[in-house]
């Protein structure tokens, strides 16, 4: 996901976050869930956090107006807990990538497979051509995740189909992505290190993000560091232009060792400077960080 050259930016559509309102008690098992005004919006948020480092902390999270989760560590009600207390909250899904330890991974073919990730054992790159790799999502999936009541998808791993990756699978993961949005129009999109395809996507998701933009993990020296002005600037001109292009907010998610507030401090205020809306994280996104 990470690495100085890959970022990603988060653009947040929306004026207001409506209030949820109601608590309905279904059966004699007294499960509860939230029933929203109307379906939640993107907007007003000035907060947020990428949180897969596995379960509960639903305190810490709420102090985020917006929390990206692994849902496969959370359950509905804990979902439904957090939305009840006016929070989005957006599941994690790898769509250019095929994790080993995911329970649908058996049902994924070989030759739907480019290789692994040598950043990350375990993760394998997917052709997004493959129109297996897309049914096995919109029909298994997304719906298994949406189910838990997360307001919208975090999609992850769309630079698989970058040019510094396999290029030549652009066009299937464009196509992907515009069927998530078709199969599940109510639900948010937001779409992690896609900005090389923004023009082809953004009417299609609520949200488009990238990583690294002040401060990065290098996974071959095992640093955290300041991104470099050589890297950062031309990244920051693109990102200010497509902000005016598509009257879109940016988000930023940063990398910082939990206990490197000089770094945390540089990626925060960088961040918000440009007027962007940052979060800063370690690189496994497994611990919660505050400014």
């Amino acid at each position: 996901m990470e690495g100085e050259g890959r970022m990603a930016l988060i653009f947040l559509r929306g004026k207001s976050l409506l209030p949820l309102i109601g608590l309905v008690i279904i059966g004699c098992g007294m499960t509860s869930s939230i029933v929203p005004s109307s379906p939640p919006q993107l907007s007003e948020v000035r907060t947020f956090v990428c949180y897969f480092g596995g379960k509960g902390n639903l305190e810490r999270l709420s102090k985020f107006d917006l929390i990206m989760l692994d849902p496969d560590e959370y359950r509905e009600e804990e979902v439904l807990t957090l939305k009840a207390r006016g929070k989005i909250v957006i599941g994690y899904l790898s769509v250019g990538e095929a994790e080993d330890y995911r329970w649908f991974f058996s049902r994924v073919e070989p030759d739907w497979l480019r290789g692994e990730n040598p950043n990350w054992p375990g993760h394998f790159y997917v052709d997004a051509n493959q129109t297996g790799w897309h049914r096995l999502l919109l029909d298994t999936v997304i719906p298994a995740i949406l189910g838990k009541g997360f307001d919208g998808l975090y999609l992850d791993t769309v630079d698989t189909a970058s040019l510094y990756n396999f290029p030549e699978t652009e066009a299937g993961m464009v196509d992907l992505i515009k069927e998530i949005r078709r199969t599940f129009p109510k639900k948010m999109l937001i779409a992690s290190n896609a900005n090389f395809m923004v023009e082809d996507i953004s009417s299609t998701i609520d949200a488009l993000a990238v990583e690294d933009l002040f401060s990065y993990y290098d996974h071959e020296e095992k640093f955290y560091g300041r991104t470099s002005r050589a890297v950062r600037e031309p990244l920051i001109r693109e990102l200010l232009s497509a902000r005016d292009k598509y009257k879109l907010p940016i988000f930023t998610i940063d990398y910082a060792g939990p206990t490197d507030r000089s770094l945390m401090r540089h990626a925060y205020r960088s961040s918000l400077s440009y007027g962007f809306i940052p979060y800063v994280g370690t690189v496994e996104l497994d611990k919660i960080l505050f400014r």
